[in-house]
């Protein structure tokens, strides 16, 4: 049986810097490097939009675009002062203090029209 002859042996480079051939403008290394910050921006929207759909909109019934808009309008303040991020060490990016048990007792509050709730502590 007669032996397979390699690339090497057929004049075939295995590199392409062998052959004197850098990376292309434009290549996808280049690309990575310059989008780095799109494709960041793009993926935290994905998150967001996924957050919105799921924590907000799979649970209402939509009528019209000032329906919408006052729902969007609620659940961002919702988002920014009340809901917990594991980025942020289970804080909300608008920070509140740490209530001690001596603050009082623990009192739901609604919001979203209680799809959601925020938990306080207020004296009786």
């Amino acid at each position: 049986m007669a032996k397979a002859a390699s690339a090497d042996e057929l004049g075939f480079a295995s590199e392409p810097a062998a052959l004197g051939v850098g990376e292309a403008p434009g290549s996808a290394a280049e690309l990575l490097e310059e989008n780095a910050v799109f494709f960041l921006e793009v993926s935290c929207v994905e998150r967001l939009i996924g957050s919105v759909r799921r924590e907000c909109l799979d649970h209402v019934i939509v009528i019209n675009q000032t329906r919408l808009h006052g729902l969007l309008k609620a659940y961002f303040a919702y988002y920014h002062r009340s809901r917990t991020h594991l980025g942020l060490d289970k804080d909300a990016p608008e920070p509140r203090p740490v209530q001690g048990p001596e603050e009082g007792n623990i009192v739901a509050f609604p919001q979203l029209g209680g799809l959601h709730h925020r938990y306080e502590r207020r004296a009786a």
